[in-house]
């Protein structure tokens, strides 16, 4: 026998060393892995996701997450404003939720009751936070937004300062060059000088068409033709003479043919010019307009001062709904709409086969927040505020779950004066269209600071005031209709130009509007929308200016109108009087060789009717004579 079959081979055991080795490596690995370093990795992800969704930089203070008690807290949480980056927008104390098995062992993460603690709002940083760059290609593609097509309205329709503006009409500062404008900066008058050119360039083409008419001579030339046919003789020879002045009518007709063609161009060119002529008076106004314009006159109805004072404010607003919409809408996917859907292909009878439904309505969603409530209790010191609120059913698919998203917040921050605020929003995404409807409001905040005029020659604006504040509102789909009310009361006012009749206008109006009120509505579509603002503080302003504007409103017109009819004035009388020389030159020797050429064709035409007659007559009197030698030869 030899060794080997001597060797027994050995029997294994329960454990097998080559398969438990490697799983506790693995496990002691993923142990350490989750107990030493996934809760750094995942706030390190974590801020880095929440600041590109905020567009500023948020900070996680500390994050602790627990597998076998499928928990998650993390705490001091630290929202930039993307606006002052040296502050806060929100702090939270803490967020803490557990998830429920449940959901886990099917791979879905359900949080039946979370909660958000110590809410501080507007707290100062320690540094400043990082500002997320706008990516300019998306822009570029998806165009720009509501709030910047709105800024570009107000900014458009209202640019400069109305109280700024003013002053400079009431001094007659800004006006000294107002009207060094030359005349050839006039729209009226570059056009007048434009068609001058082109009647000169039109008359060489006019006198090459007039040139190819008949001349006088040809027809005088066929009207004596006709003269000298004198439709007598025999028979035949009468024939020859009628078929002679028929083919000279032919050939009469073929002249005024060509005649009134020419003269139909030449009419359609002139009707052309003299509207283009006529339309001169309307640039002119518009010269008028421009001017005043440019005299910087501004127009005072309160409308026009309430959009200029108040544009901003209602800009940040509605810059304030679109960011809120945009970042929610980029998490939260919403179905395409009608005319976004790929057209969808009708199969074949034969073709169709049994159609598959995957998921379950009401089923758990990916991730689903059921109930995270809010909380928090205001100190002595530091900036917490009391706040109670709920948010719920936040998930990542609404649609299947037929919930929507609904967020009730209510309380005080006594540390900053802001009291009484209150939010109830609700976004349905399980419709076709997205629906938000939302209501804020804050009872009392303070301001400070905000100027409506800052120019050299006013200063006008609010010190210091409480306010308060209300925005109701709806989007369905990209339709908006949102309302808002401002209230302004304990108004410190700033006050200060070097025209004392401005600056006795402002104190009176300051004086007698110790609350200002603001209203706004934003209507129509989300990135075009219709704004409409009013405010008593408008109407006061208009009152206290309206009489002295309206002097210079009508000054400036008269100034505007006087430099448009002296500088157009002249330059439209001459081209009037070249399209009338040129008119009279071609039109009226058309009209008279035309109507000499039908005279000459009618007087043929008579000829040879009455060359007809007196053969007929001259037919019958032959025959008559026929007839009675024949009675005389027969004897009848």
């Amino acid at each position: 026998m030899t060794k080997s079959s001597d060797k027994q081979k050995k029997i294994k055991g329960p454990i097998r060393t080559e398969a438990v080795v490697p799983f506790t490596v693995f496990a002691v690995v993923v142990g350490v892995y989750f107990s030493v370093f996934f809760d750094t990795h995942l706030r390190w992800g974590l801020e880095k996701g929440l600041t590109f969704a905020n567009g500023a930089e948020v900070n996680v203070g500390h994050l602790k997450t627990s597998f076998f008690g499928a928990s998650f807290e993390m705490g001091d949480i630290q929202i930039t404003n993307s606006e002052n980056p040296k502050i806060n927008t929100v702090q939270l104390g803490s967020i803490k939720f557990k998830a429920l098995w449940d959901g886990l062992l099917r791979g879905k993460v359900v949080i039946d009751e979370a909660s958000i603690n110590d809410i501080m709002i507007l707290t100062p940083r320690k540094k400043a936070g990082f500002i997320v760059p706008k990516p300019s290609p998306e822009k570029e593609k998806n165009g720009p937004g509501i709030a910047e097509k709105t800024a570009g309205k107000i900014a458009e329709k209202y640019e400069g300062n109305i109280l700024g503006d003013v002053a400079s009409s009431l001094d007659g500062k800004g006006q000294k060059d107002q009207f060094q404008v030359v005349a050839d900066d006039l729209k009226s008058n570059k056009k007048a000088k434009q068609l001058e050119t082109e009647l000169r360039v039109k008359e060489d083409e006019w006198n090459k068409k007039f040139a190819t008419l008949p001349k006088p001579k040809e027809i005088e030339d066929l009207a004596n033709h006709l003269k000298s046919i004198k439709f007598k003789g025999s028979g035949p020879e009468v024939i020859a003479q009628v078929q002679d002045a028929q083919k000279t009518i032919k050939e009469i007709d073929a002249k005024i043919n060509q005649y009134k063609s020419t003269g139909a161009e030449f009419q359609n060119d002139f009707n052309k010019y003299s509207s283009e002529i006529k339309g001169l008076e309307k640039l002119v106004q518009e010269d008028i307009s421009d001017l005043k314009t440019r005299m910087k006159i501004p127009k005072l109805d309160a409308k026009s001062i309430a959009m200029m004072l108040f544009g901003t404010e209602i800009n940040k607003k509605l810059k304030m709904v679109e960011e809120y919409k945009a970042k929610y809408e980029r998490y939260f996917p919403r179905k395409k709409g009608e005319e976004q859907k790929e057209p969808q292909i009708v199969a074949h009878e034969r073709a169709k086969g049994r159609t598959y439904q995957f998921g379950r309505p009401r089923s758990y969603p990916l991730f689903w927040l059921k109930r995270a409530g809010i909380s928090s209790r205001a100190s002595n010191e530091g900036f917490l505020g009391d706040v109670q609120g709920t948010l719920r059913d936040v998930s990542s698919d609404p649609k299947n779950l037929g919930a929507p998203i609904k967020l009730e917040v209510k309380g005080n921050f006594p540390k900053q004066q802001v009291l009484g605020v209150a939010a109830n929003i609700t976004v349905d995404l399980s419709g076709n269209e997205p629906v938000e409807i939302f209501t804020t409001s804050v009872g009392s905040f303070p301001v400070e600071n905000k100027t409506f005029s800052d120019t050299p020659e006013v200063k006008f604006g609010l010190q210091k005031a409480i306010a308060s504040s209300e925005i109701n509102g709806k989007i369905v789909g990209t339709q908006l209709d949102m309302d808002m009310k401002n209230k302004f009361q304990k108004i410190d006012y700033l006050v200060a130009s070097n025209n004392s009749f401005i600056n006795d206008v402002l104190k009176s109006v300051a004086a007698d509007t110790q609350v200002i009120i603001l209203d706004a509505k934003a209507d129509g579509n989300l990135f075009t929308p219709n704004i409409g603002i009013n405010s008593n503080l408008g109407d006061a302003i208009s009152a206290g200016f309206r009489k002295q504007m309206d002097l210079k409103l009508k000054e400036a017109e008269e100034k505007a109108k006087k430099l448009v009819d002296d500088a157009v004035g002249k330059e439209k009388e001459k081209l009037t009087a070249q399209f009338d020389a040129l008119k009279a030159k071609y039109l009226g020797p058309i009209e008279k060789q035309r109507e000499e050429l039908e005279k000459q064709k009618k007087v043929g035409e008579t000829k040879i009717e009455e060359s007809k007659k007196s053969g007929q007559k001259e037919l019958e009197k032959k025959g008559q004579e026929v007839l009675d030698d024949l009675k005389k030869k027969f004897k009848f």
